[in-house]
């Protein structure tokens, strides 16, 4: 067979791989729904059913989750049609991630095909397609997700054969823009990547002899998104997200600001945050690496060789540096820190490091061993670290979650939730957890809808002032109070 056929019949088998571990049990695991995902369902199916927002807004640009936070509607819209397919709920709130994931695996192998060559694209496919990283942010039904595909077609676009002068290239200029926009327009931290990296992409030592026409109209949509919807993040109605995760507004002094934000900074590059997953950062699973273990060994060589690449002048390289330096700042700026989703404009890098890795390894093993013994090397490795990646996500962490996250029988909490929303109408109830649970408990399934707090549950009822219903659950049934009073009832399983 020919050389360029297999490799054509490689990155096929590599994308329909990754495919299928971003598919495969797609409403199982993780198991139930987190809250903003059932927040996120209620306001799809009540745009499909009516075109208005939960709270009655007509063609809205934002949503309001959990009675208190404004947030982007650009997932809840492209949900939307997917509330009136024959799918379980699970299912169809994940969809679009779960798209926007697989759409991430042609679109990265062709960015890195054409910024570092087609054996290094190839490698860096092999890492974004096996990365639980990578698969476990689309299994997530979470408007972040929309980031990293939206953000890598951008760059391609702006990358790709169409860059020249001319219609051609402002065509192909408007369109990475139109891109980098809606990834900056979907997800507030990506607000403060995306435009960053556009506009690095102006300076002399990454633009290199591209027009610049192309490239600023591609870095003046993202900017102008930006610019428009300031007012709105900072004092409008995304303030309020913003006044409990901004590190600036947590009342400390300036050198503990400063000190918070670099320690924010260094624990995103850490080998805990990088090889040792915990559900408390950014919607993590418990106890998955988010890397493979062989990206030990291969990302610390793979930075040495970007680097090299870059002082020898390769563009490519010093975009890459680039875009690893700005991806976490989002996240160093909010608390807790730090936060894989709060960067997860940066999720493609580090295949792409992996893959840099790769090559340094073999241009070091080269006088020994001939390339394609090191390339079975590499992927023996890989082939040996993902088992265990796969038995992780697949088997244990859906036995640890199904321990700590609270998953009642339709029956209970159907009881549960009409008492609490009878209750609730007297107390101004507002959409938020308790009504997006509702629904969810109307469906054919089971949902999680409750968060876990110590050893309780908590299912907020009404606004931000709203009273706080408390349940536990336990082998003799549902208990719920509301706030410290004695009044208490049970709920037997049926």
């Amino acid at each position: 067979m020919p050389r360029d056929r297999r490799a054509r019949w490689m990155v096929l088998a590599l994308v329909l791989f990754g495919a299928a571990l971003r598919f495969a049990s797609l409403g199982a695991i993780p198991p139930g729904l987190h809250p903003d995902e059932a927040a996120t369902a209620y306001e799809a199916r009540c745009l499909w059913r009516s075109g208005r927002s939960s709270d009655g807004r007509v063609w809205p640009f934002t949503v309001r989750m959990h009675g208190r936070y404004e947030v982007e509607a650009t997932y809840a819209w492209l949900a939307a049609p997917c509330a009136g397919l024959p799918l379980p709920l699970e299912v169809w709130v994940r969809l679009p991630a779960a798209v926007g994931g697989i759409l991430l695996l042609p679109l990265g192998y062709l960015l890195a095909r054409r910024l570092f060559g087609a054996w290094c694209a190839r490698w860096a496919l092999v890492f974004l397609a096996c990365e639980p990283l990578a698969w476990h942010y689309a299994r997530l039904g979470l408007r972040a997700t929309l980031v990293p595909p939206l953000l890598v077609g951008g760059l391609l676009l702006l990358c790709g054969p169409g860059r020249g002068e001319g219609r051609r290239g402002l065509g192909a200029g408007l369109a990475s823009g139109a891109c980098l926009a809606l990834a900056a327009a979907s997800y507030t931290p990506a607000r403060l990547v995306v435009p960053c990296l556009a506009l690095a992409l102006l300076l002399p030592g990454l633009r290199g002899p591209a027009p610049l026409g192309p490239r600023a109209l591609a870095a003046a949509l993202p900017c102008l998104v930006l610019g428009l919807s300031l007012p709105w993040t900072l004092d409008g109605g995304g303030g309020a997200r913003l006044d409990a995760i901004a590190l600036w507004r947590q009342d400390l002094g300036p050198a503990a600001l400063v000190a918070g934000f670099l320690r924010g900074y260094a624990l995103h590059f850490a080998p805990r945050t990088l090889f040792w997953g915990s559900s408390s950062k950014g919607f993590w699973a418990e106890d998955v690496a988010p890397l493979l273990a062989v990206e030990v060994l291969l990302l610390p060589l793979g930075l040495a060789c970007a680097v090299r690449r870059a002082r020898r002048g390769h563009l490519s390289s010093r975009l890459l540096l680039v875009w690893l330096l700005v991806a976490p700042l989002a996240s160093a700026l909010t608390v807790p820190a730090p936060n894989p989703l709060r960067a997860i404009a940066g999720l493609p890098l580090w295949a792409l490091l992996s893959a840099h890795g790769v090559r340094a390894l073999r241009a070091a093993l080269r006088p020994r061993i001939r390339a394609r013994q090191a390339n079975f090397l590499a992927g023996g490795a890989v082939a040996c670290c993902l088992p265990f990646a796969l038995w992780s996500y697949g088997v244990r962490f859906p036995a640890e979650r199904r321990r700590d996250w609270f998953r009642p029988q339709n029956t209970a909490f159907a009881a549960l939730l009409g008492e609490a929303k009878a209750a609730g109408a007297r107390l101004r109830l507002d959409v938020g957890w308790l009504e997006a649970s509702l629904v969810l408990a109307r469906a054919a399934r089971p949902a999680t809808v409750t968060e876990l707090e110590d050893q309780r549950r908590r299912v907020h009822v009404g606004g931000p002032r709203g009273p706080l219903w408390r349940a536990r659950s336990d082998p003799q049934g549902l208990t719920l109070w509301r706030g410290r009073g004695p009044e208490r009832r049970d709920y037997a399983p049926r």
